[in-house]
């Protein structure tokens, strides 16, 4: 479980690191797609609430 926290809170520090984030009218997040290969593939991250 570790990991996967670990590993989500890198994901998530590149994202947050980006000018270019697109931020949708739900609270969801576009990345862009220079970033995705570092993000696993995802594509779009969405609010947890």
């Amino acid at each position: 479980m570790v990991s996967v926290q670990a590993n989500l809170r890198s994901k998530l520090s590149v994202a947050c690191r980006s000018q270019n984030l697109e931020r949708q009218a739900d609270g969801s997040v576009v990345i862009p797609k220079a970033l995705q290969p570092y993000m696993g593939g995802v594509e779009l991250i969405k609010p947890a609430c």
